[in-house]
């Protein structure tokens, strides 16, 4: 059957309705679907939600404004009520539109070693959705597209669980993108309102080559850390300086990497690529506190545009940190802050607070750590159980700040689980006196 161009809209439910949370960062993921679908011969529109903090019920005007062949909505943990409305209202508006859902939700909740109760976390995602897309998109997305394209089911593509008339077809678990070079750099232009987002993000690896018990990198993107050559990185940015960087008049970079310092030999090579573009460019990364141990390093990242360096600390407490298998001591952040302060940038480090197992003296451990560190700015979590993670399975059912899960806004980073009203108001008050804990309070004291 011949291929036609598709109508293709891309929709991103918001990530979160905290009013304090108020970053706004572009749909990265979309935006590489957006662009591979355009380059496929189809038409693509981006709705990002976040933009105006839309309801899920304005899918409509979208749907009014342009006429869709395929909608596929994007998957977070702390907004999977969200996405199932979506999905829901484009059957109520359509019950032959196509709907195909992927992203870290997805991915978490039905890889190979997802529990049964991991599973149940998708809900009644049949009612409304025809695929779902586990793991990486970019090739699985394709697939589907051109399948609707040609009139055929995506039913059994690698990487799909699809809902059919003749029940649940699971495909085969497809493999990891081996050349994360060869995947097309996003399009930026692909986004309606590029220049309201506060970064330009590139992504340079996927994974992370830690096992913290909390964390849900390895599970989104395989246990196997990848990366992207310093060639195809440094090609990207200039890539995103022709294209949307200069027109914009912008000149920074957020690299959004779970660590972006764990190769020295390729992270000096991106620096020293940046340090000879004309004009120069300011950027950001994060870091692990053992990657942070370079001097020399650190120094060439400073010289060459960075300004500042994000460090998950999580906690002070040695008994916590071992808990959550961060494979740091309180040692180690120090120096890794010191440096990085040392070299001239600004650091801004995160805890999180609120495991069953941590004590008020842990807590005031950590407190003391950021008094004494001086962060440029401090973020304060409290504990979140994500899906495929030890920590989920150590806690659900057992009350333990994360219990059994009724409502997708209880992964909220910003809600202090279901705790009682006493704990969470101690819960907020050690939050407040973290966040309050920078260098900036220390100067205006």
């Amino acid at each position: 059957m011949r291929r036609r161009g598709l109508d293709v809209l891309l929709v991103q439910p918001v990530l979160s309705r905290n009013p304090y949370n108020q970053s706004l960062q572009p749909p990265l993921g979309l935006v590489y679907l957006a662009t591979i679908a355009t380059m496929q011969g189809h038409r693509t529109q981006i709705a990002d939600f976040n933009l105006k903090r839309e309801r899920p019920e304005n899918i409509i005007y979208y749907l009014q404004e342009q006429s869709a062949d395929v909608v596929g909505v994007s998957s977070y943990t702390s907004s999977w009520d969200d996405t199932l409305r979506i999905a829901r209202l484009c059957k109520h508006w359509d019950s032959e539109l196509p709907v195909v859902v992927g992203g870290p939700h997805v991915t978490m909740c039905s890889s190979g070693s997802a529990t049964m109760d991991e599973r149940q976390l998708l809900g009644d995602w049949r009612e409304a959705v025809d695929v779902l897309v586990c793991g990486e998109g970019e090739e699985v997305f394709t697939e589907i597209l051109t399948s609707y394209a040609t009139g055929r089911s995506p039913s059994g593509i690698p990487g799909t669980i699809a809902h059919t008339d003749d029940g649940t077809v699971f495909g085969e678990q497809r493999a990891l993108i081996a050349d994360l070079d060869r995947i097309p750099f996003p399009d930026y232009r692909l986004l309606r309102c590029s220049g309201t987002y506060d970064d330009l993000i590139v992504i340079t690896s996927r994974g992370c080559p830690s096992l913290c018990s909390f964390c849900a990198s390895r599970v989104v993107w395989g246990k196997q850390y990848r990366e992207r050559s310093a060639e195809s990185v440094l090609e990207e940015i200039a890539f995103h300086l022709r294209r949307t960087m200069r027109g914009l008049g912008r000149d920074r970079i957020l690299f959004a990497d779970d660590s972006f310092l764990v190769n020295a030999e390729r992270v000096a090579a991106i620096c020293r690529g940046l340090a000879s573009i004309r004009g120069g460019l300011r950027w950001q990364c994060s870091t692990r506190a053992q990657d942070a141990q370079d001097t020399a390093l650190l120094k060439l990242m400073k010289d060459c545009g960075c300004t500042s360096v994000f460090m998950g600390i999580e906690s002070a407490s040695g008994r916590i940190l071992d808990f959550l298998q961060k494979g740091t001591t309180s040692d180690m952040i120090v120096r890794a802050v010191r440096n990085i302060q040392g070299a001239g940038m600004r650091v801004i480090g995160s805890v999180m607070i609120g495991l069953a197992e941590e004590s008020e003296s842990d807590v005031e451990e950590t407190l003391r750590l950021l008094g004494e560190l001086q962060l440029d700015h401090v973020s304060c979590s409290f504990v979140t159980p994500l899906p495929g993670t030890r920590l989920y399975r150590q806690y659900v059912g057992k009350g333990g700040g994360g219990g059994k899960i009724g409502n997708s806004r209880d992964f909220d980073f910003s809600v202090p689980g279901k705790y009682s009203s006493t704990r969470q108001k101690q819960l907020h008050e050690w939050q407040r006196l973290a966040t309050s804990l920078t260098g900036e309070t220390a100067m205006n004291g």
